[in-house]
């Protein structure tokens, strides 16, 4: 590179000027210390020109210390290129100097050169590229990467010898701020005296805010002198969001922001806030701040930059990402960037989630060495992807592909989408957790009451076919009406209903499916209104469900309630009578109200044959449960979907079970043998006009329903 000749600063750090000097004057200036601008090539004297430069490339015949054999080498080197003669001091030879192959002894914030060759770029800066660096918004690159594209190999004022201008458009200014009095500017070295390793310590260095001047520019700005399409203000175009965070539609962030933006409370950003970057964390990524890291939720000046998740030479990671556990006060030791990520994002929920799962997670991109759960398959951080621009990007939230659901089907990526119907759907009985365990009787596939992970053992997902089903049945019904109806209450911009209307894709407090709100095991027996276990149903199925929602719908949560239907009836109740059933496990209480899992699917239907859907989101679980489209008039479906649980008068007992209670024979009466054709609902009800009426959430006694009555109880 030519970068060096333009940056050398002091007569005695330049190359022998032949038309000026006689040799004696330059061996007086190569045995003379502190002629090096800077702190530490010569703050203690002991770094000379004579180290890195010589003069004859002999001594007495023999090549000088420290150099290569094969020279004399251009500008005077003891090596043949400038990057082998930092490494002579920086490879952890030299007990004075940074080790930057390694991230132990000084734990260099900026990371390490783990590899030589151009071998796994994207773990490090590649000393010995000529790639264009990503964002790079200069026009073409010439330039190969040397340790003086970024820092001065002579010395100057600045921050780590940083160079004045990275990337040649002469837009950037140095950081500029050595010592421990805090100057207001981007960078400070709190300590600046021995040990070494206390100088160079990641807990040692302070980042700080940029004034905003022409002449002052933070860590932030700086790396931008090379990949400025990646840096800039709240609310540019290339960037999104605002000066105030994540406003609202059209002001969500596209990139990743890096200046500017705080995590007060009063500025809006999605994932971050009081928690968890305000928790007792034992170790933090860097952030920029004039004041306390975290500070108070309130008043907090704290601002992510680049330096909070990459490291400058590199890591164990692509893209240069940090990982650091924050439960361990030891920086960068995690196993994974994810780590990093919820210390601002989320927390440990998505860590501990299915999708964050090291084995089982989310894989939209398989990579060597795995990446399975990280939020990299999803977010870009930067609109790009091995520095190429994302096709039809940037996209909100730095998203590989437009925030719909087709991020969790997505049909042009082979790998970890939820396109196929998985293995063993629909659930089977034998599929609930067993007694003992803190959900009995939740469909989840286990061994031994062990949650068997990956996601083809989601086997209540019937696949992205049924799910987003357009087609309709009796009245203009949607067959995937969570999808396709436009009262749902979270849309995209065709008006279709998104995932997030019940899921968190970045995880939440349920044990299990990543659910917005309790959808659990078999409960009610305890509680006066409707069971908390299937409240997440019943925050759109209850009086204050979507605008726009089919009356009928909105007063299912009515029927579990006790205080409105007093009767022991509602919510299709458990009353451990033997007339239904021969015996029940220990989880089932008297009482209990039937979950809304053990007759629907809330994501569709293939139908129990897998070629005749059924509509109302009926499951396809039992057999008979295919084609079923008028559970309300046609007695044929009807029936099917009773005899579905309930054995018929000539059934044969035991023969089905239900959240593991064994089913005896209905009594044998009028409309109960399996070759009769009445109708279920003319004895047990179909009304659903009141919040107290008889249907199949709140089943009638028996005998004929008239206005919603019941003349006798049979059973």
């Amino acid at each position: 590179m030519s970068r060096q000749t333009d940056r050398e600063r002091g007569l005695a750090c330049r190359p022998l000027n032949r038309t000026v000097l006689s040799l004696g004057i330059c061996l007086a200036f190569l045995a003379a210390p502190h002629l090096c601008s800077g702190d530490e090539h010569g703050e203690h004297g002991e770094l000379f020109c004579s180290d890195c430069h010589t003069m004859h490339y002999s001594e007495r015949g023999e090549i000088p210390p420290g150099s290569q054999p094969g020279g004399p080498f251009e500008k005077l080197l003891l090596t043949a290129t400038e990057d082998q003669l930092c490494l002579n001091c920086h490879d952890g030879g030299n007990p004075d100097a940074p080790n930057v192959e390694n991230e132990t002894g000084y734990e260099p914030a900026a990371g390490r050169f783990s590899w030589s060759g151009l071998v796994n770029e994207d773990y490090r800066h590649s000393l010995g590229s000529s790639a264009t660096p990503p964002g790079f918004t200069g026009g073409s690159w010439t330039e190969v990467l040397t340790c003086g594209s970024c820092h001065e190999p002579h010395g100057n004022a600045s921050y780590r010898y940083l160079v004045e201008d990275p990337g040649g458009l002469r837009t950037v200014k140095v950081p500029r701020s050595l010592g421990p009095v805090d100057d207001g500017r981007s960078a400070v070295q709190e300590v600046t005296g021995e040990p070494r390793s206390a100088r160079y310590s990641t807990g040692n260095i302070r980042y700080r805010r940029s004034s905003g001047g022409p002449e002052e520019h933070g860590l932030a700005e700086w790396c931008g002198g090379c990949h400025g399409e990646f840096h800039g203000p709240g609310g540019d175009p290339k960037m999104g969001g605002s000066p105030r965070g994540d406003t609202g539609p059209g002001r969500e962030w596209v990139r990743h922001p890096t200046r500017d933006v705080t995590m007060a409370d009063a500025v809006r950003n999605l994932g971050s806030g009081a928690e968890p970057w305000f928790m007792p964390l034992a170790s933090r990524v860097p952030v920029v701040s004039a004041k306390e890291i975290p500070g108070s939720p309130a008043d907090s000046d704290n601002e992510v930059f680049c330096g909070s998740c990459h490291r400058a030479h590199g890591s164990n990671f692509p893209d240069l990402l940090i990982g650091d556990l924050a439960g361990s006060p030891a920086f960068g030791d995690g196993a994974r960037p994810a780590e990093t990520c919820t210390q601002c994002h989320f927390g440990p929920l998505y860590l501990q989630s299915p999708h964050g799962d090291t084995e089982h997670g989310v894989e939209r991109v398989v990579t060597r060495p795995s990446s399975i759960g990280e939020c990299t398959q999803c977010h870009t951080l930067h609109a790009s992807l091995e520095g190429e621009p994302v096709s039809g990007g940037p996209f909100t939230y730095g998203l590989y592909m437009e925030n719909t659901d087709g991020l969790c089907f997505d049909p042009s990526s082979p790998y970890g989408c939820h396109k196929d119907t998985p293995f063993g759907y629909p659930a089977q009985e034998t599929d609930r957790l067993p007694e003992g365990t803190e959900q009995a009787g939740y469909f989840e596939a286990n061994s031994g009451g062990v949650r068997i992970a990956g996601l083809r053992n989601r086997r209540r997902w019937p696949g992205m076919i049924a799910y987003t089903d357009r087609r309709t049945y009796t009245l203009g019904r949607f067959f995937s009406p969570h999808r396709n109806d436009t009262d749902m209450p979270i849309r995209d911009e065709e008006g279709r209903g998104l995932c997030l209307n019940c899921h968190d894709p970045h995880g939440t407090e349920d044990a299990f499916d990543m659910l917005t709100a309790g959808y659990r095991g078999i409960g009610g027996s305890e509680e006066l209104g409707p069971p908390a276990n299937y409240r997440l149903c019943f925050a759109c199925h209850g009086p204050e469900g979507p605008v726009g929602m089919d009356e009928a719908s909105r007063k299912i949560a009515d029927f579990y309630d006790n205080r409105i239907v007093p009767d022991n009836r509602g919510g299709h109740q458990i009353r451990l009578s033997q007339k239904s059933a021969l015996s029940w496990p220990g989880h089932v209480r008297r009482g209990d109200k039937l979950p809304c899992y053990d007759c629907h699917n809330p994501h569709g239907s293939l139908g129990n044959d897998g070629v005749r859907p059924n509509g109302f989101l009926v499951s396809d679980q039992r057999q008979g449960w295919s084609g079923l489209t008028d559970t309300l008039n046609d007695p044929e479906q009807v029936r099917a979907f009773c005899f579905g649980c309930h054995i018929p008068a000539d059934g044969i007992p035991g023969s089905q079970s239900v959240e593991g209670i064994v089913m005896n024979t209905i009594p044998d009466l009028r409309g109960h043998r399996s070759l009769d054709r009445s109708h279920c609902y003319d004895c047990h009800g179909r009304d659903y006009s009141s919040p107290n009426s008889y249907n199949v959430h709140h089943p009638g006694p028996g005998g004929p329903i008239r206005g919603g009555g019941s003349v006798r109880e049979t059973w």
